[in-house]
């Protein structure tokens, strides 16, 4: 992951993608992360797949589903999958992505299963035990990522879906207040952990994630200026809202004025201030297939010849948390790898 890390940026540069802000991530003694957004990359790499497609160098499918690996003693062959009602067959090797398994009540940790996640209904983990039926090893699944910060939609409270808010907005100087405005812990420390006990649950291994007192970030003004274009989407979606000053969003909270004064710095006096509420989240699946440095599905013989995967489905990379903006790049790096691979195996 490591050693391939600047080659797939300046892979995706090639695409018309910019990395010219370093930020601090989460688990980062220094300022290393190259951030983008992530639905900006993934739409830039799709709009090259559909022009890819126009060539006739890519074949799309849309609207269909895989229900089986094609498999033998050689490896795996292809797929079956279905679409309209109708079973199809497609014969090569397969490169897995499909993902984690963050709503599958099935396969999370018990103590996780009642939570939100910022992972959509269609995250359930099928194809990855496709994989396991065709030899390959599943490993880490116990490991899940409970993000601290997922925004709570004021449309919909009780909605087991979270949009994650980035810990980016944390790492450059957002606070987090209890439903007192104070503040409870330091945003950079097991802040999930603060918030589950602060809501009366425990650890960050309890149950639920209904809020007897609703926790929110706030950004001071110097940070939401600092983070202003990253912010558009979150602001549109009504999940931050805009106060001109403290005293206006203390007002229309019901809060102390001094006491979130007092929270997110004595030096902080005017200025607009940005504020939502949030809830932990399941938010990133560090188990699945294991893979090898050619990105080849692993069983307990060895690597499955045809049988390649990439990104959140794969387990073993990251250990029991990860660092952030190494979900993304994972995808990139060992997705680069199977596709070569793949390639060269045969399709």
């Amino acid at each position: 992951l490591a050693r391939h890390s600047m080659e797939s940026l300046q892979w995706l540069q090639t695409f018309g993608l910019s990395f010219d802000e370093v930020a601090h991530g989460a688990g980062s003694r220094v300022p290393r992360l190259r951030r983008v957004m992530g639905f900006q990359l993934v739409m830039v790499l799709a709009k090259k797949l559909e022009e890819y497609a126009k060539e006739g160098k890519a074949s799309v499918v849309k609207e269909a589903k895989v229900v089986k690996l094609i498999a033998g003693a050689a490896g795996v062959r292809g797929v079956r999958y279905e679409r309209g009602g109708v079973e199809f067959e497609a014969f090569g090797a397969v490169v897995i992505c499909s993902g984690g398994f963050g709503a599958s009540v099935a396969l999370l940790p018990e103590t996780m299963r009642s939570l939100p996640t910022t992972q959509g209904p269609w995250t359930l983990g099928e194809v990855a035990q496709m994989a396991s039926v065709a030899g390959a090893s599943l490993v880490d699944m116990d490991k899940v990522q409970l993000h601290p910060t997922g925004f709570v939609d004021p449309k919909d409270v009780s909605s087991q879906h979270k949009i994650l808010a980035s810990e980016a907005l944390r790492q450059a100087g957002a606070v987090l207040i209890d439903g007192m405005g104070h503040r409870f812990c330091q945003e950079k420390d097991d802040v999930s952990s603060k918030i589950m006990a602060k809501l009366g649950q425990g650890s960050s291994k309890g149950a639920t994630c209904q809020q007897p007192l609703p926790i929110r970030l706030v950004l001071p003004p110097k940070v939401a200026e600092s983070q202003a274009k990253h912010l558009g989407f979150y602001c549109s979606k009504g999940l931050l809202v805009k106060y001109n000053s403290i005293p206006e969003m203390a007002n229309a909270l019901g809060l102390d004025t001094r006491g979130i004064a007092d929270a997110i710095g004595p030096d902080v006096v005017d200025g607009a201030v940005l504020c939502g509420e949030v809830a932990p989240a399941v938010h990133y699946c560090l188990g699945g297939i294991k893979i090898n440095d050619d990105a080849s599905a692993v069983g307990e013989d060895g690597p499955i010849p045809g049988l390649f995967a990439a990104g959140e489905v794969t387990g073993g990379i990251h250990g029991l948390n990860r660092i952030a903006g190494n979900g993304l790049l994972e995808s990139v790096v060992f997705g680069r790898i199977a596709g070569k691979n793949a390639v060269e195996f045969g399709i």
